[in-house]
């Protein structure tokens, strides 16, 4: 190992040395002698505290309410939610209102988007990273305009009511006026009849909990994965029928909507409105119904942010639905037994004002058969699907405004793009049962992994002979502090190596809690947990091709074999960062171990290789560091993305060329004085993969 020069500030003095000392180390090969602060480890993730906080206007706390926090934020310019990028975290609210989460956060990070699917909330909020962060979320005020709330017992409309024709082509029709209060907002509003005051409800009418509810039910993009419940043999239309302990004629059921909002698809968009509207109907619909159906609209828009204190179709705003009864040709307040109630939206349908909507091909039929004819894309699917809530006593309807086979779409198929809730007297459920997906709070991270073969030698120091990405997810468990599973991806980026090796991660659990491991295969003699992901990266994540792969500019690229790591824990944990896992790489033999900056290795490594005076390495086990060069340097590399994201990680050194070649500021960095560069903006373009 190369001699270490230590200056002395008061007299030049000389002394040989062949390991690193704490209180006193410096470098002879920088330009700058320096002190080197042994508790830099080269790591770019950094542990922050976040709080969260839920109150409402009241200023009583709100539990249940789940929020996601992302490096960037997770709506386009045009609304859609991005599928492109991961969480840091997410989590529910405790009974207190509040989260209490630990991040690991990439240091070139500035900025946090904590944001929650609960429409009751402003859904985005932005804070400045520091260690030490607070959030607080208060809902948003619900109109009560409109009529009085009826103590007691649910409204009833009494009277009779014309239909009023909106547009005659799709049979769709409106019982109330509503009109477009200015360019960019408006909502329904009365026109100064009793009877509407009847039909519209005061605002104040849903509780915190049931929009938590409802966001659970249908969590922002959580798919309905059993395509079984998108064709015709499910149908979660409400069917009106007598309860089981019916005394005499039944009179048949009142019903009312209530609107929750909906599921974020306008958060950054004040251009999209959809409309809300039901359709009543007995026995079997045909395709060809769609058109001529006897439709009403129940909100002429659901769009939050073009919703003001002067509309009442505001969150909370509570409408009761009427009956279309074609023998008299009116409105009346009482669904007859044996009458079905199927829902619809006018996707995007507002153009200009509310009394010009798109046509037809716009709309999404919550009975499936109704959408085999419509737009570009035909296909016997559902758009809309109910829910029943025991714990709230109600029906939750969740629709889609995308089409199902349309591959342009993007369809998430979380059906929240409207939530509103359904209750009616006397109770009614809907016959099918479609499951909720089970809760996964997820928090994960994800960048590149780096190494440098050569250890305990130097090498070209190109850090591309194994290069791959990776993501790291917790399942949590019962609470945000536990976890009850792991899973991991990787994705082989290069090999840009002669050497053969293997590649796998120690994790921070007793090997004795696992549970099962799906994707590669666990070391049963180990205390901690230590995962094999590529035995032979040449072979396992490279398909066998010889030669360095991805490294070379010019030459065809190789696509890595992606590998899946879940791993199932027989007891909860409580585990929320990822400063200790520890990847590594074995090169030729199993006992030949390389590791990240200071991670110990497993009960498998050589530990005679460590600290060999003829060697470039300086590591002290007996102290806790590993794998640091005399000059300090390291040989494996974590490098996190910037945006949480799989597409946007590091871009290695070409084979040959040293990381400070294709990184100029890497050397400034790793001096004790630079650790707090980024040595990530300044790059040399001809030197990077």
């Amino acid at each position: 190992m190369k001699n270490r020069v230590i200056f002395y500030m008061v007299c030049t003095c000389i002394s040989l040395s062949s390991c690193l000392d704490k209180n006193n180390l410096n470098l002879s090969d920088r330009d700058k002698e320096e002190e080197l602060d042994l508790s830099f480890d080269f790591g770019m993730i950094s542990e922050k505290k976040l709080e969260i906080t839920t109150r409402s206007n009241s200023g009583s706390a709100i539990p249940d309410v789940p929020f996601y926090v992302y490096l960037e934020n997770p709506y386009t310019e045009e609304g859609d939610r991005r599928t492109d990028i991961f969480p840091l975290y997410s989590g529910k609210t405790a009974e207190s209102g509040t989260i209490k989460a630990t991040l690991a956060v990439p240091n070139t990070a500035t900025t946090l988007y904590v944001y929650t699917p609960v429409s009751s909330f402003e859904m985005i909020q932005t804070c400045e990273i520091q260690n030490n962060m607070n959030i607080t979320f208060t809902t948003t005020g619900v109109n009560a305009k409109s009529a009085k709330a009826r103590a007691g017992r649910e409204g009833v409309f009494t009277g009779r009511r014309n239909a009023k024709v909106i547009e005659a082509s799709t049979n769709l029709y409106s019982f109330y006026n509503f009109q477009l209060t200015d360019g960019a907002s408006g909502g329904i509003i009365n026109d100064g009849k009793s009877n509407d005051k009847e039909v519209i409800e005061a605002g104040n009418t849903l509780t915190s909990k049931e929009i938590t509810l409802a966001s659970n039910y249908f969590p922002e993009r959580v798919t309905v994965e059993d395509e079984k419940y998108f064709g015709e043999n499910y149908c979660t239309d409400l069917e009106i029928t007598p309860p089981a302990n019916t005394e005499g004629t039944f009179q048949g059921a009142h019903v009312w909507v209530t609107l929750i909002g909906d599921g974020g698809f306008s958060i950054n968009n004040n251009n999209v409105a959809n409309a809300l509207c039901y359709y009543p109907y007995t026995g079997n619909l045909t395709a060809d119904d769609a058109q001529t159906i006897h439709k009403t609209i129940i909100y002429p828009n659901t769009n939050t942010k073009r919703l003001t204190n002067s509309a009442s179709a505001t969150i909370g705003s509570k409408i009761q639905l009427l009956y279309w009864d074609e023998k008299s040709n009116q409105y009346v307040d009482t669904f007859p037994e044996g009458v079905k109630i199927g829902w619809v939206m006018i996707s995007n349908g507002i153009i200009g004002n509310y009394s010009n909507y798109k046509m037809i091909g716009n709309y999404r039929f919550s009975t499936s058969i109704l959408n085999s004819k419509i737009g570009n894309f035909p296909g016997n699917y559902t758009n809309g699907i109910t829910r029943w809530c025991e714990e709230a006593q109600m029906n939750i309807v969740g629709m889609e405004n995308r089409q199902h086979n349309d591959e342009n779409e993007n369809n998430d198929k979380d059906y929240n793009d409207i939530l509103f809730k359904v209750t009616s007297d006397p109770i009614m459920k809907p016959k099918d049962e479609i499951p909720v997906a089970p809760e996964e709070y997820v928090s994960s991270i994800s960048g590149t992994l780096a190494f440098e073969d050569n250890w305990p030698q130097k090498g070209d120091y190109d850090f591309n002979d194994f290069v791959t990405g990776y993501s790291y997810s917790l399942i949590k468990g019962n609470n945000d502090k536990d976890v009850k599973a792991i899973r991991l991806t990787f994705i082989p980026r290069a090999l840009g190596a002669s050497y053969n090796s293997g590649f796998g991660i120690q994790l921070p659990i007793e090997t004795n809690n696992i549970e099962n491991v799906t994707g590669g295969n666990i070391e049963k003699d180990e205390t901690k947990a230590t995962i094999i992901i590529y035995e032979d990266t040449r072979k396992d994540a490279f398909g066998g091709h010889g030669g360095f792969i991805n490294t070379q500019k010019g030459n065809a690229e190789i696509a890595g074999t992606k590998q899946n790591v879940y791993i199932t824990l027989k007891s909860n944990i409580g585990l929320n960062s990822f400063k200790d896992f520890n990847p590594f790489i074995y090169v030729v033999n199993r006992n030949h171990e390389i590791h990240l900056t200071d991670k110990a290795p497993t009960s498998k490594m050589d530990i005679s290789l460590f600290g060999r005076e003829e060697d470039d390495d300086c590591s002290m086990p007996e102290k806790g560091y590993y794998y640091r060069m005399d000059n300090d340097y390291p040989w494996a590399l974590d490098i996190p993305s910037s945006n949480n994201s799989l597409n946007n990680l590091w871009r290695y050194p070409i084979e040959g060329k040293g990381v400070s070649e294709a990184y100029p500021d890497y050397l400034n960095w790793t001096s004790a004085s630079g650790h707090h560069i980024n040595w990530l903006d300044k790059q040399n373009s001809a030197y990077i993969y």
